[in-house]
């Protein structure tokens, strides 16, 4: 089994993407922090924990495409099955992909390495093991309508920093529809932390590159590229954000949050 250490040694470059270490550490740090129930496996609606574990990201030398705690038709009818089998199975997979591919070229550069490569190297870095931690995420913060905990109000720490800072649930979804519909072509709107202040904010990140604050880390994101959303929604990017607020595991964003 990977060690958190392990797995936070490939996080190096996440520095340059849009998540940053912060949202590793999150995920990790929590979920090693708590043992899993013997038996339990992603996939079991019980509990998120099991997806947030480490050997579901990284399999002791590379970042592996998470395995979804849902099938892909479960979060029907907000998200369709078409769009959740191409966004997972092969966008995300290409960000995993190209990432693993840009730190085994970075891995083998010498001490003469042209600079221009390195930089290029960089910005591969960025977008790909970016766009893989931001859909780590995404993933991870939804769940099949229905579920205890999915969908409908905040509740525990969450419900209790979206009061604080919005004044109600549905004043926070007003504000954050706001953010996501605004991204200029394509993005992500997210609701971040800063452990610092113990607040929470509002983000838009612009692409999946380094739009992250330093020390806050991101515990909700919804996905406003097209490919999200197009297949069904096409241009009413607005109805897909409003559908994705019945799909928020709040069970998830609590563990994010430590509670």
């Amino acid at each position: 089994m990977n060690s958190r250490r392990d797995v936070l040694k490939m996080s190096v470059p996440l520095a340059m993407a849009g998540a940053g270490v912060a949202m590793w550490d999150a995920m990790l740090g929590r979920a090693m922090a708590a043992t899993p129930a013997a038996g339990t496996a992603p996939g079991d609606a019980a509990t998120p924990l099991p997806y947030f574990h480490p050997s579901n990201f990284f399999d002791g030398n590379q970042w592996v495409l998470p395995k979804l705690p849902y099938a892909h038709a479960d979060l029907e009818p907000h998200i369709d099955t078409a769009t959740m089998e191409l966004h997972h199975g092969k966008h995300h997979q290409a960000y995993v992909t190209n990432g693993n591919a840009a730190l085994k070229a970075m891995s083998e550069l010498g001490a003469e390495a042209d600079g221009r490569v390195v930089e290029s190297l960089q910005r591969d870095l960025s977008f790909n093991l970016g766009g893989h931690a931001l859909h780590s995420l995404f993933w991870g913060t939804m769940g099949r309508p229905g579920t205890d905990g999915v969908g409908g109000a905040p509740f525990g720490r969450a419900g209790e920093l979206i009061s604080k800072a919005f004044g109600s649930y549905d004043r926070f979804k007003t504000y954050f529809t706001k953010v996501a519909v605004s991204v200029k072509g394509s993005g992500w709107a997210a609701l971040v932390y800063s452990p610092v202040s113990g607040q929470i904010y509002t983000q838009a990140i612009k692409d999946q590159d380094g739009q992250q604050t330093s020390g806050a880390m991101p515990i909700l994101l919804v996905d406003v590229w097209e490919h999200a959303y197009y297949l069904k929604y096409q241009n009413r990017r607005r109805d897909y954000v409003e559908a994705f607020y019945n799909l928020i595991d709040w069970r998830a964003v609590n563990l994010l949050l430590g509670a």
